[in-house]
């Protein structure tokens, strides 16, 4: 466990650091390789960098952080998703595809089922955009499937079906199929 030093002189490696009257940041501890947080330090380096260049919009070099982060220890899925977005931007749609799957089995096991409807979304949507439309349309029966038919009604599930028919000409359909699910939405919060 770090060592807690209550002196504002002291910021080295392995030492709390105090920043102000209730701030306290814990600092990795450099002979256990460990971040404070139990992360590894050095896959804590490479996630704080990719971090940061995801939010500067600098994919490649995010891929690669992500890439070197995930190699020495699993990412948490709001890392994955991030990783996956960039790994998309950056014209890399297997490996968001894969990214994604990884995200749909962590939300599901988490019981998650929202945010698993949104994830199985956009995987179905990079599946679309690699031009693997059999793939894509596997994925929302697997979909279904595993979610169960509570998430039937998920406006994320629906959007699909409703491109499908709009896109077979049948308009009406994909206009009726979101707008009920949006009456449905709207009216629980009135």
């Amino acid at each position: 466990a770090p060592r807690r030093i209550r002196d504002r002189a002291a910021g080295g490696i392995g030492i709390s650091r105090h920043l102000g009257p209730r701030a306290w940041v814990l600092l990795p501890i450099a002979s256990s390789g460990r971040h404070a947080g139990g992360m590894d330090a050095v896959a804590a380096a490479h996630l704080a960098r990719a971090r940061e260049l995801h939010q500067a919009s600098r994919w490649e070099e995010s891929c690669a952080e992500y890439t070197a982060a995930d190699a020495v220890e699993p990412l948490a899925v709001e890392d994955l998703e991030a990783f996956a977005e960039a790994a998309q931007v950056s014209a890399r749609g297997d490996e968001a595809a894969a990214l994604l799957h990884r995200v749909f089995d962590l939300r599901v096991s988490a019981g998650e089922l929202d945010a698993a409807a949104q994830v199985a979304f956009w995987l179905w949507w990079v599946l679309l955009n690699n031009n693997q439309f059999v793939q894509a349309s596997g994925w929302l029966k697997q979909t279904s499937r595993t979610l169960g038919a509570a998430m039937g009604n998920s406006l994320w599930l629906r959007i699909p079906e409703a491109m499908f028919q709009a896109t077979t000409g049948h308009r009406s359909r994909a206009e009726q199929l979101l707008s009920e699910r949006i009456e449905e939405m709207t009216s629980g919060e009135k």
